[in-house]
């Protein structure tokens, strides 16, 4: 029987006023909304550097031959 890992925010802001977030026990879709619930207002998630782990989830596929992201499946 495997644990999943629990779900949890890191929100780091560093003295020049970047910020950096990572999310921990979410995958595509899941982190960026979460990350858009806690920072909306604050900070534009839509310029959020995506780690690999974001692509795992299953409704996020990637057409390599033109570059286009499709989040949501169908």
């Amino acid at each position: 029987m495997s644990m999943e890992q629990p779900k949890s925010v890191e929100i780091l802001v560093h003295p020049d006023a970047s910020v950096e977030a990572e999310t921990f026990g979410m995958k595509g879709e899941e982190c960026l909304d979460k990350l858009e619930e806690l920072l909306s207002g604050l900070f534009d998630v839509d310029d959020a550097i995506l780690k690999p782990e974001y692509y795992d989830d299953a409704n996020v596929e990637i057409n390599r031959d033109d570059d286009v992201v499709d989040i949501g499946g169908d």
